[in-house]
């Protein structure tokens, strides 16, 4: 047998600050022949985890492998794929020690078509934490090679954040860079490249901080540094304009790219005439990009256009929401006319098509004024033509002649979905779903609940045979949690029990309810106690349990002699669903165990409990709800709360109780994602349920409103929205935002009936109207009251709107009280 090459010893001790000296060592023969040995040593490499990633040893075989292997693609390989892809270390780089590997024996000993070729697989790779791997170590072999700058996105977004954090790498401590970021950029060998390309790129900033400083910031702002470099020539002025305004069109990115690109447009501030060259993108911008941009296009075009374009624009962007932009649409139009009297009878059918379309009072009666102003001389003698006489028509009015529209009835939810498991499954089956499980990032409760069940069901049937499956279908997830700084109580840790591997750390604060569950299945594990399956495991997608199938588990415990654990016993009762059936009723009073006598008295009450304080913790806690607690109770009451809807589903308003309390006393927003799927919950709504519910259609972010709007309407669907309760909960928010609840409630009249709606406004304006003007957007809330007393042909009395409506009319508040006024007064 041949001795053993005195690189394994160095990589067997990890000694990878050696290798590079021991491949110069080497000649190419000695490279060539240990290749298949750092094969094996790379396949005996554990898992690349977030505890194993900086393995001495494995940063000794990448650096060897790179070293001996001939060929850039079996390189490239090498370094991007498997459990020698090592492209992050703290404290250490890899660049510098690769290419001492990679030219081992020399400058010239890779050529420039095998530079190239890496360069190229490097930049086409994935991105790591927002960054290309190996990045520098690219760097220097396009400046050794000379070969053609890659730019690819990954490439793009590397170098963009490696020269915004405006640090040398290249000196024994990197040294910060104190220039100002356009004279950084032009020093750049990359930038005429790579510039135009950020522009065709979404998720720019949020990759290399590009917006995270002031538009105008000299130092620090990229919008002001690549105008800069545009002014002085270092950049095309005219290719940027035309890279940065094709990005606006494409209307693609999230709104921190729509920032950063129009941003950079307004620094560029090209010329009238560079601008005239793109009219069409620009009008694109006006009638179909977002607000802030179609304002920008607004005040470009204006220095554009001629007047008879300006009425052909406006017909469309007129009918845009935003209520400033029409604005300035009306008085451009207005100078239009004026300067070109011939486009009078255009400008007159688009106003007129505006003004039955727009919702504002002020912007209805501005538009009529200019209808008036600008309607030919001519057409008063003689009959107009009928397309303008049509124009020229009032607008039909707003009040209760027309008849009530028919209700809207949203259709009823979907029923639950049976949960049925598999039936013939075997140990390795179960191994695979924990692996997807894991893969999935836990976030999934039912599939949580349903995997402890599999889990807990084998361990007793088979508990060795449970364990030889699990090691060998997901050892890499067990020696992770031997290495975790807490204990993940979840199916995992259950798994680990089975298996016999050692505890980690303590428990962690924001454990699940599946984790406390979990915890006490394990500690039932350990102590031998027989557990034939978890009582707690829903029947029902949303949670719940069905009353005759919690009746057999429990028979089963029975006839097996054991106790189930205090948790998942509490969970299962709550997660019950009440039932009447005689049959249900008869078998459970035939139970002759505590849990079963339990199980009996809640479906003999229908769900009701006398103590819950006789539920163990955390069920004790959130079943009393939010405020002080007493004791050690694992539910951080102030700041998190441990609860997924499906794991209480009998009980939403317990639930919302706590969501509305948390948002109240940490000040975050209310995740209106939970009150939808609350909603969905058989549990009874209450007062809880409509406070969290007002609390949502008032939050800021117009996607949070969104939620809340299908929450609102998931519970018309199922008849259990009560208009009043709603209305007194909007009326007691602390920081009301009338437009917001105008925006919401506007989307909530598309979906369900005007009737169910009114009450709720009626109910909430007269906390609102004296407020007057003080309360921003009450103008926009009397316009869907309108709108809603038109729908419902109501004539009902609203206190405060008359002392309201009877003041001076010089402001759309004013305007719309009375126009709502007069609906109702007919």
């Amino acid at each position: 047998m041949p001795d053993r090459h005195p690189l394994f010893t160095l990589i067997d001790n990890g000694d990878y600050h050696a290798v590079p000296d021991a491949l110069a060592a080497m000649n190419a023969d000695e490279r060539r022949a240990v290749v298949p040995g750092l094969k094996a040593a790379r396949a005996s490499l554990s898992r690349v985890t977030l505890w194993t990633y900086d393995d001495p040893r494995r940063i000794a075989v990448q650096l060897a492998g790179a070293g001996c292997l001939a060929s850039a693609p079996a390189v490239a390989e090498w370094l991007l794929k498997g459990k020698t892809r090592v492209t992050s270390i703290p404290g250490w780089r890899p660049d510098a020690s690769l290419l001492a590997c990679l030219f081992a024996d020399g400058p010239d000993t890779r050529d420039a078509d095998f530079q190239a070729e890496l360069v190229r697989r490097i930049a086409d790779s994935r991105l790591d934490d927002g960054e290309l791997p190996y990045y520098h170590l690219a760097v220097e072999l396009i400046r050794r090679s000379g070969c053609p700058v890659p730019a690819t996105d990954a490439f793009v977004l590397t170098w963009a954040r490696e020269t915004a954090g405006r640090y040398n790498i290249d000196t024994t401590a990197p040294t910060w860079d104190e220039r100002p970021l356009a004279g950084i950029l032009a020093d750049s060998p990359f930038l005429q490249p790579l510039a135009y390309r950020l522009f065709e790129i979404d998720g720019v900033p949020g990759y290399t901080n590009l917006s995270a400083y002031s538009r105008d910031d000299p130092d620090h702002s990229w919008p002001a540094a690549l105008a800069a470099l545009a002014t002085d020539g270092t950049l095309d002025a005219g290719r940027l304009h035309d890279a940065v305004l094709a990005s606006l069109v494409r209307g693609t990115g999230a709104a921190a790219d729509i920032r950063f690109r129009l941003w950079t447009l307004e620094k560029l501030a090209p010329s009238m005439e560079e601008c005239a060259k793109y009219e069409d993108e620009y009008v694109r911008l006006l009638l179909d990009g977002p607000s802030t941009v179609a304002a920008h296009a607004q005040q470009v075009l204006k220095g554009v256009l001629a007047p008879a374009r300006v009425v052909e624009v406006s017909r469309d962007a007129l009918l845009r929401p935003e209520k400033k932009l029409v604005r300035a649409q009306l008085g451009w139009l207005d100078r239009a006319v004026r300067q070109e009297p011939a486009t009078a009878g255009a400008a007159v059918a688009a106003l007129a098509e505006a003004r039955d379309a727009l919702e504002d009072a002020a912007l209805r009666e501005r538009t009529e004024r200019l209808i008036n102003r600008h309607s030919p001389q001519s057409l008063q003698a003689p009959a107009p033509a009928p397309e303008l006489a049509l124009a020229l028509a009032p607008a039909p009015s707003a009040g209760p002649e027309r008849a009530p529209e028919p209700d809207i009835a949203p259709p009823p939810p979907p029923e639950p979905a049976r949960l049925d498991g598999p039936q013939d499954d075997a140990p390795e089956d179960v191994a695979a779903t924990l692996r997807i499980w894991w893969r999935r990032h836990q976030d999934d409760g039912p599939f949580e609940d349903a995997l402890l069940d599999r889990l807990i069901r084998h361990a007793h049937r088979d508990r060795e045979g449970l364990a030889a499956a699990l090691r060998a279908g997901i050892a890499d997830h067990l020696e992770w949690f031997s290495h975790a700084g807490h204990e993940p109580w979840n199916p995992l840790g259950v798994a680990a029990a089975v298996c016999g591997v050692p505890y980690p750390g303590s428990a962690s604060m924001f454990d699940t309810m599946v984790e406390i569950r979990g915890r006490e299945l394990i500690a039932r594990l350990h102590a031998g106690v027989t557990t034939p399956f978890p009582l707690a495991t829903a029947t029902h997608d949303d949670g719940t349990v069905e009353a005759a199938e919690l009746v057999a588990r429990i028979a089963e415990y029975e006839r097996l002699g054991t106790e189930p654990g205090p948790v998942d016993l509490a969970q299962a009762l709550l997660r019950v669903r009440p039932q009447a059936d005689p049959e249900v009723r008869a078998a459970a009073d035939a139970l002759a165990s505590p849990a079963g006598r339990r199980l009996a008295e809640r479906l003999r009450t229908g769900g009701q409990d006398a103590d819950r304080s006789a539920y163990p913790e955390p069920f004790a806690t959130l079943l009393a709800g939010p405020g002080p607690t007493k004791g050690n109770s694992p539910v951080p009451t102030r700041s998190v709360f441990p609860c997924r809807p499906e794991d209480l589903p009998c009980h939403p308003d317990i639930q919302a109780d706590w969501a509305w309390y948390v948002v109240r006393r940490s000040g975050a927003r209310m995740d209106c994602r939970i009150l939808e799927r609350l909603a969905a919950l058989p549990g009874p709504k209450g007062e809880a349920m409509h406070r969290a519910l007002a609390e949502g259609l008032n939050e800021e972010r117009r996607e949070d409103r969104a939620a809340a709007v299908d929450a609102l309407v998931i519970m018309v669907a199922r008849a259990e929205l009560d208009p009043a309760r709603l209305a007194a909960a909007l009326a007691e928010l602390r920081s009301p935002v009338a437009s917001r609840l105008a925006t919401a409630l506007k989307d909530a009249s598309t979906a369900v009936a005007a009737g169910v709606l009114w009450p709720v406004l009626t109910g909430l304006l007269p906390h609102l109207l004296p407020s007057g003007a003080r309360l921003h957007g009450l103008s926009d809330l009397l316009a869907l009251t309108t709108d809603l007393a038109i729908r419902t042909g109501t004539r009902e009395e609203i206190p405060g709107l008359r002392e309201l409506a009877s003041r001076p009319p010089k402001s759309r508040l004013v305007k719309e009280a009375r126009r709502l006024r007069g609906t109702l007064t007919g």
